[in-house]
């Protein structure tokens, strides 16, 4: 696989379990750990409250993303972190950290340029940008089959409290999403697979949104073994045009002005 496409799966994937600013939110108190402590308030919670919250974020246009992946296979272990800004339908200025290696993303309109070791060059661009919109075929199909949501203690997200879901979804509800199925040697997840995955959404009191999603999996891969999944996603300023308004990275727009003399 080439480095590019390699960073572009690893990328967008975090755009749709969820991902995405130039400019890093602040530090919150991490709520992955108070998920899995966190007290059960009902075994059995009505789908109602967080399937109208999903629908609801689906309209936002406008949001800032942190997110991120963490794999373990044993003793091995390796982690990714994406910021960004989110301009449906189609701007959007991204940033993936890997230790030292760091890469950027910008799309305006169906033009897209990365940056690969300090350097911009024209790249293909995403036709669907929207990190909220899987999450509502999910919902609703879990609802739907009537599994357990179990609702947790309520924890605080970014600036509000939110209501906190938990629900384990068999892996052959969770489909990629249609442009990294595109991709160049990216292959399609396993959905015949029998294994699951759990979500833990986390609603916000005073917006209605969804602040927060993580997820806990272990799945199988050829040639390494199990592999242990663990993501989270936090959306930030949602719907605050000040806050999420994008720029033409500088160095971008230095490149773009040389190419043009």
């Amino acid at each position: 696989m080439s480095v590019r496409n390699w960073w572009k799966g690893t990328c967008f994937a975090l755009v749709c379990i969820g991902a995405l600013s130039g400019c890093a939110p602040g530090q919150q108190p991490s709520s992955l750990s108070t998920a899995a402590t966190a007290t059960v308030i009902d075994e059995h919670a009505n789908w109602k409250p967080l399937e109208q919250a999903i629908l609801a974020s689906s309209t936002a246009t406008l949001y800032k993303i942190k997110s991120s992946v963490s794999l373990k296979n044993g003793s091995m272990h390796t982690s990714y972190t994406a910021y960004g800004t989110v301009n449906l339908p189609d701007k959007m200025l991204l940033s993936v950290h890997e230790n030292n290696f760091n890469i950027s993303f910008f799309q305006q309109g169906q033009v897209a340029y990365a940056d690969e070791n300090g350097t911009w060059t024209h790249t293909d661009a995403v036709t669907n940008l929207d990190a909220y919109g899987g999450y509502v075929p999910l919902v609703q199909t879990a609802a739907k089959q009537q599994l357990r949501l179990i609702q947790l203690k309520k924890v605080f997200v970014v600036n509000e409290y939110c209501n906190v879901y938990q629900v384990t979804v068999p892996q052959s509800l969770v489909q990629p999403p249609a442009f990294l199925e595109k991709l160049e040697d990216l292959q399609p997840v396993d959905t015949s697979s029998n294994q699951s995955i759990q979500y833990t959404f986390y609603v916000g009191q005073k917006t209605g949104k969804l602040r927060e999603v993580q997820t806990q999996s272990i799945n199988s891969v050829d040639e390494v073994g199990p592999v242990s999944t663990a993501t989270d996603t936090t959306f930030f300023d949602i719907d605050d045009e000040k806050n999420t308004e994008i720029q033409v990275p500088l160095a971008l727009a230095k490149t773009l002005e040389h190419d043009a003399q």
